[in-house]
């Protein structure tokens, strides 16, 4: 992996790690909120293919993430 540079001398490997895990966490809520929402509107019009486009960008990149976790 590339690292990065870290402009704040106080900042560690393992401070960031773990603010990025919050950030994770958080972002992953958010999308589970937002899917919620996001079947919500699909079941007021479910004809519409663009709901199902949707979720297939989004699970691409889910498939992506999990795959580079490895």
């Amino acid at each position: 992996m590339i690292g990065l540079k870290v402009n704040n001398k106080d900042m560690t490997a393992k401070i960031k790690y773990e603010e990025q895990q919050i950030q994770i966490k958080e972002n992953l809520n958010l999308l589970k909120q937002k899917l919620k929402n996001h079947q919500l509107d699909f079941s007021k019009k479910s004809t519409n293919w663009g709901y199902v486009g949707d979720l297939e960008f989004i699970l691409n990149h889910l498939k992506e993430m999990n795959q580079f976790l490895k």
